[in-house]
């Protein structure tokens, strides 16, 4: 009996009685709550805290991870409508931990060969290869969810995901900066590991069964259906769009993970924990954003949903720019608490923007194509935020640190002035719409 063969499962009326939502869910959620060990640990081990290049060794551990979803994207999106989804989430996590748990000695090994100028650099390599596999894992999960769920669940799902992911990720930055304070690099590392390893024993117990059957014509060959992917995006104007908005966010988040460590070193000095802490505000705002996603956006117009997340995050760049300033200037410093207030209110906005386009993708592209799509989208969106932490990263600037405010201020503009232009879009379409019915 064929996939299609089979009688179509019942799906549950409610996600948390859907086992198989549910072990996606839970694996998403305990692999972010490992991202940020690492993430602490490689930042210790380039004595990052005691440099005023802070803000470049955050960047290049950045772009080192998120190169490979630029080079990858499209290939990975067609490997995931052509092979088994889960068996590729499955492989990329066992990869993964077994790259993380000697991730100590790679770096070691890397630094030593390297010229010392250059030590920083140890890091983009490893990194790489895990952001390569995360590349394939995110384009299968991504496209997996639809046929788990009910089409009308989208929305409530992926707020969901995103609020477990955050929330994991909360605990792992401010864990991680503790745990590396503490007992160093290598216990960050072994935890990691674990955290891959449970997401590849959640990703095992889906039963692919109980999912909606859907017919996937034979894609022949690979260099057609790859350019069918980008074909697509283009000549479907609310899919380019959305992919379009996505690579704004996605360049301001580049920016803002950067300069957070050098930020939160303004206030508390070499703490690691308080780096992390600062790192998980954001998160804590995107849980919480996902959180009224869940419950108000299934009743909200993407147009709404849109706005208010590109400006709630404009909004939160203002104020960090102003306490930063503050803190650095002659005008009497504020304090952390309100850095801590714009940091959030960026993330409670990031998740606005972020659910909404991965439902809208979701809703929008069928599933022959959904793979292909994604890819396509990981790719362009993580392009500009490679591109912007690879500016940083890269280039040799000295006392980067210094720049921090002018960096927060330009990303602040791009991100009102991409408010504007699509609150210009959205209103142009409805005085056409509504000419047209008259």
């Amino acid at each position: 009996m064929t996939t299609l063969d089979r009688p179509a499962p019942r799906l549950p009326d409610w996600l948390v009685q859907n086992r198989n939502f549910v072990l996606l869910w839970a694996a998403y959620g305990v692999a972010a709550f490992g991202d940020h060990l690492s993430e602490m640990a490689l930042l210790k081990e380039r004595n990052a805290f005691n440099r005023d290049d802070l803000t470049r060794v955050q960047a290049l551990i950045t772009f080192g991870f998120f190169l490979p979803f630029v080079v990858l994207g499209p290939l990975a999106g067609w490997w995931c409508d052509r092979f088994s989804r889960r068996t590729t989430m499955i492989v990329a996590d066992l990869v993964r931990a077994g790259l993380v748990f000697n991730m100590g000695w790679i770096v070691g090994t890397l630094a030593r060969y390297l010229p010392a100028a250059q030590g920083d650099y140890s890091v983009v390599l490893p990194l790489g290869i895990v952001g390569a596999l995360a590349a394939f894992f995110s384009p299968a999960r991504q496209a997996l969810l639809p046929t788990l769920i009910r089409d009308h669940q989208l929305i409530r799902a992926n707020a969901m995901i995103s609020a477990l992911g955050t929330i994991g990720g909360v605990l792992s930055a401010v864990i991680g900066g503790i745990l590396v304070q503490q007992f160093g690099p290598r216990f960050n590392y072994m935890a990691n590991t674990v955290t891959f390893l449970l997401s590849a024993a959640c990703v095992t117990g889906i039963a692919m069964s109980r999912s909606r059957a859907v017919a996937h014509p034979h894609l022949d060959g690979l260099w057609a259906p790859l350019r069918d992917g980008f074909r697509y995006v283009w000549t479907h104007a609310r899919v380019g769009q959305l992919i379009a908005l996505g690579t704004v966010y996605w360049a301001a988040a580049g920016v803002v993970i950067s300069v957070v460590p050098a930020v939160a070193r303004q206030y508390f000095g070499e703490n690691y924990s308080a780096a992390g802490t600062f790192r998980g505000i954001i998160v804590l705002g995107l849980a919480t954003g996902a959180g009224v996603i869940t419950v108000i956006g299934p009743k909200l117009s993407i147009p709404a949903a849109l706005l208010a997340g590109f400006g709630s995050a404009a909004l939160g760049l203002v104020g960090l720019v102003v306490t930063v300033v503050c803190k650095a200037g002659p005008i009497p410093a504020l304090g952390p608490i309100p850095a801590g207030v714009s940091l959030f209110t960026m993330g409670a906005g990031g998740a606005a923007i972020l659910v909404t386009i991965m439902a809208c993708l979701q809703r929008f592209v069928p599933d022959s194509r959904r793979g292909r799509v994604f890819g396509v989208s990981d790719m362009c969106t993580m392009a500009t935020m490679v591109a912007a932490t690879g500016v940083l990263g890269l280039s040799w600037i000295e006392h980067l640190d210094r720049y921090i405010p002018w960096l927060l201020s330009v990303t602040a503009a791009g991100m009102l002035l991409t408010m504007i232009l699509a609150w210009r879009q959205y209103r142009g379409r409805s005085a056409r719409r509504s000419r047209s019915a008259l």
